[in-house]
């Protein structure tokens, strides 16, 4: 008798467990149905930049890289293609991730990479890529970055549930609220808009201290750069500039400057220029920069890869912003 029981107690969580995981299954394709259909936002961004993407530029970075560089203006600029694939709040693995995407598809003509001041100092956080998890199963080449977010992720990523874990609000935001993170139109840029107020923000402060570089970090960076190299895509960095501070070295700093001599790619500095650095009417918040200042910001980036392009003799300069 006990034996029946437990052979119809094993019968019922087997048809249980078929039951949820059907559950799970069809649920997670009405959510893959709405990112595929995404009009604009996070999701649409993302898979734009992971499937889509084509243009002759792009640009890669955190948050300063997705609000301070206007592709528009580059492409009238230079007359080449460009879209903005940077995502707030993200790091290298999400940067990776992303050129894993583009390299599996074709070879950009320039990367503009957006690179802060404290990059390589910091721990590197794969979670934070982890809003990326739909697109695991479509997308052999982002598997590795995924699974390091956990020892059990290649596991509870079978759930299509848990691969939109915390990503509803985004997921479903661009149906209710459009453009929230940038319009169509603007090929992956993300407006900042207002202004600081200077009685309101920091004094003007300098940063010059040296923290320990993140071996992690730095492995990835190297790894991020060699990828491109072996690739035939032109590199360049840029370090943005934020207000009322002003970046006179770092650790990053001083990796970045040697790895780019040594490498011949081009260093545009901009993390320490004065007149950039305290205009408030440019800047949105203290640590990114407003429509106004974007479009002044990317002009002058612009003008700097045409001299970049220019520099024949010396093709691998490091090139300071006056």
């Amino acid at each position: 008798m006990e034996f029946i029981q437990i052979k119809g107690l094993v019968r019922k969580v087997f048809l249980y467990l078929i039951i949820l995981t059907g559950i799970d299954q069809c649920a997670g394709a009405l959510l893959d149905l709405a990112l595929n259909h995404s009009p604009d936002g996070r999701y649409y961004k993302a898979k734009y930049s992971l499937e889509d993407c084509e243009e002759d530029i792009v640009i890669i970075g955190d948050s300063r890289g997705e609000m301070d560089y206007l592709p528009t203006v580059f492409e009238d600029s230079l007359h080449m293609s460009c879209w903005n694939a940077s995502r707030g709040g993200q790091g290298l693995p999400y940067f990776r991730i992303i050129q894993e995407g583009l390299l599996k598809r074709y070879t950009p003509k320039i990367i503009l990479f957006n690179v802060e001041d404290n990059m390589l100092e910091m721990p590197t956080d794969y979670e934070r890529a982890g809003f990326l998890r739909p697109f695991y199963q479509d997308h052999p080449e982002i598997r590795p970055f995924i699974d390091e977010i956990s020892p059990l992720e290649k596991w509870l990523i079978r759930s299509r549930l848990y691969a939109f874990n915390s990503s509803f609000y985004y997921l479903f935001r661009p149906y209710i609220f459009h453009n929230l993170d940038g319009d169509l139109k603007d090929h992956g840029w993300k407006p900042r808009y207002g202004s600081v107020d200077p009685e309101e923000e920091r004094a003007f402060t300098t940063e010059s201290e040296l923290a320990p570089l993140d071996p992690m970090a730095v492995q990835l960076f190297e790894t991020f750069m060699n990828r491109f190299k072996e690739a035939g895509v032109k590199v360049m960095i840029v370090t943005p500039p934020n207000y009322n501070l002003q970046v006179i070295t770092s650790s990053t700093d001083q990796y970045v400057a040697n790895y780019c001599k040594q490498n011949h790619i081009p260093l545009f500095r901009y993390s320490e220029n004065i007149p950039l650095i305290t205009h408030s009417s440019w800047y949105g918040d203290r640590d990114h920069l407003n429509p106004e200042g974007a479009t002044y910001f990317t002009q002058k980036v612009a003008h700097k890869i045409k001299d970049a392009f220019d520099l024949v003799e010396d093709p691998v300069s490091v090139i300071e912003f006056e």
